[in-house]
């Protein structure tokens, strides 16, 4: 799938998000995709630049997951894949050590301590039975949002089907709908 996702282009819909933040109509954009195609239009999807403010944009668009970077299975710290390149292991289904495990690890060993053992990193990706380890932030971000008070909510191409995703669908529309604003259902 990764490597399917680095050769995908984006879309007129992608260029559109765009304009409707260069336009400063955008607060934010909510994506389930991990294909990273809103980066490559040039929207910031790091949530460490959290809400903004007025002087401030923050980041454009809150994408849940991500094939480009690796995220540990022990300690939830992310890798970029560059950083791992280790291709081969993980095509093979093997997950690469966490390069801070292993350096903490390799420095036990040097002073004769018990090592630990090394999480294994894999997808960037959140299983339906897992929670997410950026959902505080997340949730921040949203709830900062909801204070701005959009009137119009945009929803493209998704079945609502994903519990996170319809409950942050239900509270902006709930907002929206109180000052008597629109609500856009596009699905695929």
């Amino acid at each position: 799938m990764r490597q399917d996702s680095e050769h995908a282009r984006p879309t007129e819909t992608h260029r559109f998000i765009l304009g409707l933040r260069d336009a400063g109509k955008l607060v934010r954009d909510y994506t389930q995709n991990i294909d990273c195609l809103e980066e490559k239009v040039g929207l910031s999807t790091d949530l460490h630049k959290g809400a903004g403010n007025r002087s401030y944009r923050g980041v454009d668009c809150v994408l849940h997951e991500s094939l480009r970077r690796l995220r540990c299975s022990k300690c939830s710290g992310t890798h970029s894949r560059d950083e791992c390149s280790q291709e081969t292991e993980t095509l093979a289904g093997q997950g690469p050590p966490c390069p801070g495990y292993a350096n903490i690890s390799d420095a036990k060993t040097t002073a004769k301590k018990r090592t630990t053992t090394i999480g294994t990193l894999r997808p960037d990706v959140v299983p339906y039975d897992e929670l997410d380890p950026r959902a505080d932030s997340i949730s921040a971000i949203a709830r900062r949002d909801l204070l701005l008070r959009p009137d119009v909510l945009l929803i493209l191409g998704t079945s609502l089907t994903t519990h996170g995703v319809k409950r942050l669908v239900k509270d902006f529309a709930k907002v929206i709908h109180k000052r008597a604003g629109k609500v856009v259902f596009v699905t695929s």
